[in-house]
């Protein structure tokens, strides 16, 4: 899914490019900003999220017209990674998450932390129409549902949601994230499969 073109990101004092030299460090400020998004959850900021998920983010001179961007400019996939974790022919379908899991030691923030980070992050994209695959699914486990959705189907714990995604209802978000998916999948741009994870049907 990367979103952006090598010559987007091509420095304009460098003629010779290779989007592959970025990848690392793409994959470091991903990498952070899943913390950033699981710590604020933890401590429940849910007006510094709603900023950081909504907001608008000024984008290097270089990035062509387009002088703001959304929290997908924080995305990264990357396949330089692969042969360095990968054993024998293994290959990961996000080889980029799969190191972030190998490096999820904390016990304050743990992987699941990140997981939900993620999925928060894809409700408000689905809402907002951002850019973003919650790579992450490939360790979710089929049918479960993130303790923070689960917590939202009471009104006084959807409402942590709502300063989230600014959407005030159940009835009006379950709308729009119901369209958006429908909308994605029509244009064969991506399956969304957390339907189950995001409690739906009963959030508020």
């Amino acid at each position: 899914f990367p979103t952006r073109r090598s010559s987007d990101l091509r420095p304009s004092e460098i003629s010779s490019w290779n989007v592959g030299w970025l990848e690392a460090h793409e994959s470091f400020v991903y990498e952070t900003f899943l913390y950033t998004i699981a710590s604020l959850c933890k401590t429940q900021s849910y007006r510094t999220l709603h900023t950081i998920l909504v907001g608008n983010y000024l984008l290097p001179a270089h990035s062509g017209n387009n002088q703001f961007g959304k929290f997908d400019e924080f995305y990264a996939y990357s396949e330089v990674i692969n042969p360095a974790i990968a054993t024998g022919n293994q290959k990961y379908t996000s080889p980029a998450m799969e190191l972030i899991k190998r490096s999820a030691d904390r016990r304050d923030l743990t992987f699941d932390s990140l997981k939900e980070a993620d999925i928060l992050s894809l409700v408000v994209s689905l809402v907002k129409n951002i850019h973003w695959y919650p790579q992450t699914h490939y360790y979710w486990e089929h049918g479960r549902i993130a303790p923070f959705f689960l917590r939202a189907a009471q009104h006084k714990n959807f409402a942590k949601l709502a300063t989230i995604t600014g959407i005030p209802t159940g009835d009006k978000l379950r709308e729009l994230i119901v369209k958006q998916i429908a909308e994605l999948q029509t244009n064969g741009r991506r399956r969304i499969s957390f339907d189950g994870a995001l409690n739906l049907e009963a959030l508020d």
